[in-house]
């Protein structure tokens, strides 16, 4: 009998340990990335708490989770191309960690403002983004002449394309307003942006 006793006290220690593990491990961190630029979701962000094994990305609405993040205290880490890293502390309790909000800042050296200066200097350019070695297009250098813009063409290493959105729009915009639609039949289809302008 005391055996049975023993057998059956042991085995309550041991599922109450067990319960009480699994109660720490079911907390879960969920939230959102955005774009400091436009507000809007960013996909493929790499998110990770940092030292701690969990690391995902974003789907396309930006959403990212992390299931079964026992208690404790975490640094929760951004890594995007074109984008500064940043680092949030959190504290996970038993309860989970919802509606988390992280605002991405780019790493803009265009944007719309550059945009509006390049104009005002008679600089103004259309932004590309190629693969390591540039590619030249048939006439692109006659479509500069022209139309007195530049192409430039940052290779595989661009900023943040949120920001060449704002950028490339401006000089759309501009080109409209200066040489009505005749330039966009001439120009070179690779302009990032330029297909998803009605």
């Amino acid at each position: 009998m005391k055996t049975v006793f023993l057998i059956l006290l042991l085995l309550t220690t041991y599922l109450d340990s067990f319960c009480q593990t699994e109660n720490r491990t079911k907390a879960y961190i969920e939230g959102i990335v955005v774009s400091g630029v436009n507000k809007k979701p960013l996909a493929d962000v790499y998110v990770s708490l940092k030292h701690k094994g969990f690391g995902t990305v974003t789907d396309s609405l930006g959403y990212f989770r992390f299931d079964g993040v026992p208690e404790g205290k975490y640094h929760l880490i951004t890594h995007y191309f074109g984008y500064s890293e940043t680092d949030t502390a959190l504290s996970v309790v038993s309860e989970p960690l919802t509606g988390l909000h992280i605002t991405l800042e780019a790493d803009c050296s265009y944007d719309r403002r550059v945009a509006e200066a390049d104009i005002v200097s008679g600089e103004p350019k259309l932004l590309l983004v190629g693969s390591i070695a540039p590619v030249v297009h048939k006439n692109q250098y006659r479509f500069e002449r022209k139309y007195k813009v530049q192409y430039l063409d940052f290779g595989d290493t661009p900023p943040a394309y949120e920001c060449i959105e704002e950028y490339n729009k401006v000089i759309f915009n501009y080109l409209d307003k200066k040489y009505g639609d005749k330039w966009r039949k001439e120009v070179r289809p690779d302009v990032i942006f330029l297909k998803d302008e009605k």
